[in-house]
């Protein structure tokens, strides 16, 4: 995905989406994946949202998180909530934006369902085991979206978390140096979705970079950010399946 991070359309942005097995997925796992020029250019380096009450706590921590393109959102205030306008700001400005669909760290190796509070299994499969943030903002865009699926395996034994309440670390499992496994998926197009919903409903409203969007969403638009959100739930299962396939067979090779 790096020739969309360095040279997308113009007027065009970017959104990668990927699982969330560790509270230092980010930067961690993308500063890696990018090289120097991109690194060291500000312009091109994502942004990500992350809940107040773990990085914007604080002044101090408020502070490294903004310096370091992080937006703040409310665990729990909905795809309405008036933080996200900011977030929307940014994707209208052509800005590249990460997003962690299912809304929190899950170590369970299976995408949206687990302990750390995720979905349980009969909820997923009624509605989806992402939050519908990223249908909303591809949605509403003003601009072309890019949408590129990410899934690593690994990431949750570098930095463990205890699998009862209150979930702290668990440093004595945490291992670093740890092999991790990086897949990047093909492109997801939505076109399809929105005409389908505009043929019945009628132009869906884009929101615009000096005034961000804080409208209340409608029924109809709810249901296709679920069906948005339902693709690339799709497509992150699949690059789930590949990944822990490969990854259970490096495992297999090494241990046998």
């Amino acid at each position: 995905f790096l020739q969309f991070v360095e040279s997308r359309p113009p007027g065009s942005a970017l959104i990668t989406v990927s699982n969330h097995s560790s509270t230092i997925d980010d930067p961690t796992l993308l500063v890696a994946s990018m090289p120097w020029r991109v690194l060291i250019d500000t312009s091109k380096i994502r942004w990500v949202f992350c809940t107040q009450d773990i990085c914007f706590r604080r002044p101090i921590l408020a502070g490294i998180a903004s310096a370091g393109k992080v937006l703040p959102i409310k665990k729990g205030g909905g795809i309405d909530q008036p933080l996200l306008a900011e977030v929307q700001r940014r994707i209208a400005q052509g800005c590249w934006l990460h997003i962690f669909p299912e809304g929190k760290v899950n170590q369970c190796r299976q995408l949206g369902i687990g302990h750390y509070d995720n979905r349980p299994a009969s909820t997923a499969a009624e509605i989806g085991r992402m939050k519908w943030g990223v249908g909303k903002l591809v949605a509403h865009s003003p601009v072309p979206v890019t949408l590129i699926p990410l899934h690593h395996v690994g990431m949750d034994d570098i930095l463990v978390m205890q699998r009862e309440p209150p979930y702290s670390l668990d440093l004595g499992s945490s291992r670093m140096g740890q092999r991790v496994r990086l897949i990047v998926g093909e492109e997801i197009h939505f076109k399809d979705l929105v005409e389908e919903h505009e043929r019945v409903h009628g132009a869906v409203p884009k929101f615009i970079a000096s005034e961000g969007d804080l409208r209340l969403s409608s029924s109809a638009e709810k249901i296709l950010y679920s069906r948005i959100t339902r693709r690339v739930e799709d497509a992150l299962m699949q690059l789930e399946q590949r990944g822990l396939a490969a990854w259970n067979q490096q495992v297999a090779v090494a241990t046998g």
